[in-house]
């Protein structure tokens, strides 16, 4: 007889979006710097703690909403709805987003571990990536296995794909190694 059950699985969501989407995510986002994405950084500059720099360093705006950025919004908004319905927890209840940003990864910025707990989900779509490392690490809430002190699991940064995960479930940037800058949007969903 077993005694044991597996009662808590997490599961994350990644898809790679459709090239055809995706153009029009760029376009989007072209329409809202004037073809600079980089003019985003609202005169806000790479700090000395090597962290990323953000179109809103207060969080307080939904960028996606703010900028007509339509096409990423509905398609993260689809791709939530999915994700919910692994769960089977979507009903009837709508999704809204609380807070969307651009991320602006530079050579040898990382990003500190932290969590949404405001949100049922967190969500990151990598816009520009340039073959820039420094992957998405996801922290299991299970604190324990036997020789390791904590679990982690790691995705790396691919231009064109969208990644979904609870709120509550702690992350962080690794150290981008690559030389180019990676653009990354996130995003919070809540009921």
């Amino acid at each position: 007889m077993n005694n044991f059950e597996d009662i808590f699985s997490i599961k994350i969501f990644r898809k790679q979006i459709d090239v055809d989407v995706v153009t029009k995510i760029k376009q989007e986002m072209n329409l809202c710097c004037d073809d600079d994405i980089y003019s985003l950084m609202q005169g806000n500059t790479f700090n000395q703690q090597n962290q990323p720099v953000f179109s809103d360093p207060n969080f307080e705006e939904d960028f996606l909403e703010k900028n007509k950025i339509n096409s990423l919004r509905e398609e993260a908004l689809k791709n939530c709805y999915e994700y919910l319905n692994e769960y089977d927890a979507s009903g009837s209840n709508s999704l809204t987003f609380q807070k969307s940003w651009v991320c602006f990864c530079p050579r040898d910025c990382w990003g500190h571990s932290h969590n949404h707990p405001e949100s049922l989900i967190a969500g990151v779509y990598y816009f520009k990536t340039n073959n820039s490392k420094g992957n998405l690490r996801l922290w299991s809430p299970l604190q324990f296995k036997k020789g390791v002190s904590h679990i982690k699991y790691d995705i790396e940064p691919e231009e064109g794909t969208m990644v979904l995960f609870p709120g509550w479930m702690y992350h962080e940037i690794l150290t981008n190694t690559g030389e180019e800058t990676r653009v990354s949007i996130a995003f919070q969903v809540a009921w």
